[in-house]
């Protein structure tokens, strides 16, 4: 983790330092402003899932330490085609890994934190999700300084970025196994922990394992050369699914129907995942408690270092 901050820190100290941060002007590849090109690169970075299950923003999120222990990655190869100065199009494929856990809530639970009744209710749910990631995207990017006399020939130009994608996961749970006496990881999707998919009537949708997602962001751009440039990349997917984390209802259903509809073993297993709060607070009743929002999408993010190589331009 912390050889990863040191490169993030000396990579966003290149971009924003390096020639660029007095706003010099392009000297040795000017022409290429007027150029349409083809550009092939990869990149890697930090990975962050935004879902019902962990805490319910950005600042508490990064604010944990429990996070930053269990920090996931995604990296990808992608094609980009510069059309002019200022729009391009990139295409892209990126595999990584996404984690969030209700435990992520703890220190507003151990501080006098204004919404640490809320943050009480989060960590006592318990969940906690992982998933293996997949994704797809092509995604159109404006430089809109570009098109600007003043600012057209800066180094450094700020990015904007919209698109569309597909992804595939498959979400797992965590649970104790008494047997063994440790944690075991389990899909989420056979197990219907909402009831979702299954035949009782009232059942919520289930889900697939392949969804949409629309990615929106925000980037600095660097030409290092005629053929290197370099880019930071905060890049937010909005998903059409609730299940990412595999928590979306917000009641938690009658244990009942797990026997009813899933196999011995699979009811066994869901009984002890759908409803962990008494592992927290005994106490606590988790028919008090909303176990998650499903008018509220999931999304995932990556924060990225890229590095691209030109393959050639109109004027070579």
């Amino acid at each position: 983790m912390n050889k990863f901050i040191r490169l993030t820190v000396l990579t966003s100290a290149l971009l924003l330092g390096s020639r660029g941060v007095q706003a010099q002007y392009m000297t040795p590849h000017n022409s290429l402003l007027d150029s349409k090109y083809f550009s092939v690169g990869a990149s890697f970075g930090m990975a962050d899932m935004w879902a019902d299950v962990g805490t319910t923003g950005m600042p508490d999120h990064y604010a944990s330490r429990i996070s930053w222990q269990n920090v996931h990655f995604m990296g990808g190869v992608f094609g980009r085609y510069v059309v002019n100065k200022g729009f391009s199009a990139r295409l892209g494929v990126n595999y990584g890994s996404l984690y969030t856990s209700d435990m992520f809530n703890k220190r507003l639970v151990d501080k006098n934190i204004d919404h640490r009744e809320k943050a009480y209710l989060l960590y006592c749910r318990n969940q906690e999700v992982r998933t293996k990631i997949f994704d797809a995207n092509i995604v159109a990017q404006v430089m809109p300084f570009r098109y600007m006399e003043k600012t057209e020939n800066w180094l450094i130009q700020p990015v904007v970025e919209l698109g569309i994608g597909i992804f595939h996961f498959n979400s797992q749970g965590s649970y104790f196994d008494s047997a063994t006496g440790s944690k075991k990881w389990v899909d989420l999707q056979p197990l219907h922990l909402e009831g979702e998919g299954l035949g009782y009537s009232g059942a919520p949708k289930g889900y697939k394992l392949w969804q949409m997602s629309i990615p929106m962001g925000l980037g600095l751009h660097y030409s290092a050369s005629d053929r290197i440039d370099l880019d930071l990349e905060y890049l937010y997917r909005y998903t059409f699914t609730d299940y990412l984390d595999g928590v979306s209802e917000g009641q938690y259903v009658n244990p009942k129907i797990f026997d009813e509809y899933l196999s011995a073993e699979n009811a066994g297993i869901a009984k002890q995942m759908y409803d962990k709060t008494d592992q927290i607070d005994p106490t606590s009743k988790s028919i008090d408690h909303t176990r998650g929002n499903p008018r509220k999408k999931d999304a995932y993010t990556s924060f990225s270092i890229s590095v691209s190589y030109k393959l050639f331009n109109k004027h070579q």
